[in-house]
């Protein structure tokens, strides 16, 4: 049986919001294991954000990493929460999910863990 492919999705702001208009161009990089898609995702995070860019980092690997190649402290990155199932309702909007589930890491890059299947039969 094959594993699925991880994925991380970045969320790039380009453009001020007072200036000019706000474009939002998302990258998602998926694909066998081992080939570097959290090392590029991470490295691809930071160059953008320290241009001044908002970026949201969205870790939706079943064994999340992204943390790390952001540059969040080892200890820091292991304490960090996937959001929970749960956390999806009608009643909630995706900025309520962000305010109470991203973190600020290195560079002004915001990650957030994606909700993951914590055992079989759980989603």
């Amino acid at each position: 049986m094959r594993a699925a492919p991880s994925v991380s999705v970045l969320n790039i702001e380009i453009g001020s919001q007072t200036g000019s208009k706000v474009q939002i161009v998302k990258v998602g990089i998926s694909g066998k294991g081992g080939t570097g898609k959290t090392t590029l995702s991470g490295t691809l995070a930071r160059i953008y954000a320290r241009q001044g860019l908002s970026v949201l980092a969205i870790d939706a690997d079943s064994n999340p990493n992204l943390a790390t190649s952001l540059g969040f402290d080892p200890l820091i990155a292991a304490s960090l929460k996937s959001m929970p199932l749960r956390a999806f309702d009608e009643s909630r909007t995706v900025s309520d999910l962000l305010e109470e589930f991203a973190v600020a890491g290195p560079d002004g890059v915001r990650l957030v863990l994606g909700a993951r299947i914590e055992r079989a039969g759980a989603g």
